[in-house]
């Protein structure tokens, strides 16, 4: 018995084609071989050419098509997965232990990144903020900070743990990223981590910020600058965009401050590569004037654009059905810039190429990771608990920066917990085994955007 693993589509132009996630192939169809692929997967070639003969008399192309589909299945195992491949995925399901989730990330080199979270302060009140009543499940703010033996005890454990990953990699690189809240509001400590990375880190390091810019002037952004530092600064478009959601407590905009910031940054500095901005939007961001916004020379280069996160949230349920369709509007807009960029092989466009190529390269890059995928995690692209470590201003780790503190995996004086990893990727697989998750997330958005001119 075999089981589908492909999805069919056609773009607005009307062309057809298949997405394979056995072999991660895009493939050119017609009706005929769709209906090949359909119907070999329980008859026989000769069913299924007599039942095809009959109805597109045309013995030629039938069996054109289906030679192709027979080949395909046989070479490269596309299109299907047996009984055998099904068992084999399964099997992992729930049946690893702590070891192996070590070898993934030790071995394979999948332990990567320490994000210390600086503070839980922030000097904005973002209405869409993670960390806010905006969302469920999640740490509102408070005036708590990570304390310099925190920070130094998380950065010991990281180097130590990341010798096991150079043994196996010997040119993998530590990357130490700044996170909050707001984490130049805890600055010394900044400076005191990159201080004690340069004198113990055990392999070439690399340091990152995210912040929302309200403080990135003088002393420490020249402070940034000296130490190389990757700078993600947030804004959201225009002043009307960005001001509409990214406030100050007083509840007035921190447009103009954060604007006078990047060009006085981009003036001193303006050979400095290492900065960019992210960009947040949703029903009642103006995408056309964010488009024209984005073109500023003197603005960082745009580097990512997403849509505010609508998991564990009311947030958008204060959208009109108004808001909804011109916003839409806007997005096919959007997406005949993006369109006419490809065709022309220009991109001129900054804020229309972010808004979509950004998920196709996402798309490609996890598709050519698949080829390094572990079998623990058989049915999606999701990463291995641990790949990014965490670590809450108490020293707690998670997973990643942006999930809730239900699903702690260690900390800085026991190390990681292999045991809270496994149940969780246990209950991650189980839950995708229920709903029958066998390709990549998103994977339809990704192929519409990446082949929708054609």
């Amino acid at each position: 018995m075999k089981k589908k693993c492909y999805i069919d589509f056609k773009t607005v132009n009307g062309n057809q084609y298949i997405y394979d996630s056995n072999t991660g192939c895009v493939i050119a169809c017609d009706e005929i071989i769709k209906e090949s692929i359909d119907l070999y997967e329980g008859n026989t070639i000769e069913d299924v050419e007599k039942i095809l003969f009959k109805k597109y008399k045309n013995e030629k192309m039938v069996k054109r098509g289906l030679s192709f589909v027979e080949k395909y299945s046989r070479l490269f195992t596309g299109f299907y997965k047996t009984s055998e491949q099904v068992k084999r995925e399964q099997q992992f399901i729930d049946r690893f232990d702590e070891q192996e989730v070590e070898i993934c990330l030790f071995k394979l080199g999948y332990f990567g990144q320490i994000v210390l979270n600086l503070t839980e302060n922030c000097n904005l009140r973002c209405k869409y903020c993670f960390f806010s009543e905006s969302y469920d499940n999640t740490r509102n703010r408070t005036d708590k900070i990570m304390s310099e033996k925190t920070a130094i005890d998380a950065l010991d454990y990281y180097f130590k743990e990341f010798k096991k990953v150079l043994m196996y990699n010997p040119g993998k690189k530590c990357v130490v990223t700044f996170y909050g809240g707001e984490p130049l509001l805890n600055f010394e400590i900044i400076k005191k981590c990159v201080e004690y990375t340069k004198e113990n880190c055990p392999s070439e390091y690399i340091f990152s910020i995210t912040s929302n810019g309200l403080l990135l002037q003088n002393e420490i952004a020249e402070y940034l600058v000296s130490n190389d530092f990757y700078i993600s600064v947030s804004l959201d478009g225009n002043k009307n965009n960005h001001d509409r959601n990214r406030v100050l407590p007083n509840n007035k905009g921190s447009f103009d401050i954060i604007m006078n910031n990047l060009k006085s940054f981009k003036e001193k500095y303006p050979d400095y590569n290492r900065i960019n901005i992210i960009s947040v939007f949703d029903y009642k961001t103006n995408l056309l004037e964010n488009n024209e916004f984005f073109k500023d020379e003197d603005l960082p280069r745009l580097s990512f654009v997403n849509a505010v996160l609508d998991k564990n949230t009311n947030y958008y349920k204060k959208f009109r059905k108004e808001d909804i369709e011109k916003f839409n509007a806007e997005y096919s807009e959007i997406l005949k810039l993006f369109i006419g960029d490809m065709k022309n092989n220009s991109f001129s466009n900054e804020y229309a190429d972010m808004f979509w190529n950004l998920n196709s390269a996402l798309f490609f890059m996890r598709r050519m990771y698949k080829d390094y995928k572990v079998p623990i995690l058989p049915y999606t692209g999701a990463c291995v608990p641990g790949t990014k470590l965490s670590v809450r201003v108490d020293g707690t780790f998670d997973m990643c920066e942006r999930v809730d503190y239900s699903m702690p995996i260690g900390n800085v004086y026991d190390g990681i917990d292999f045991k809270a990893i496994v149940n969780v990727m246990k209950k991650y697989n189980k839950k995708n085994v229920l709903k029958n998750v066998g390709i990549v997330l998103c994977i339809r958005h990704a192929l519409f955007v990446i082949l929708h001119y054609a």
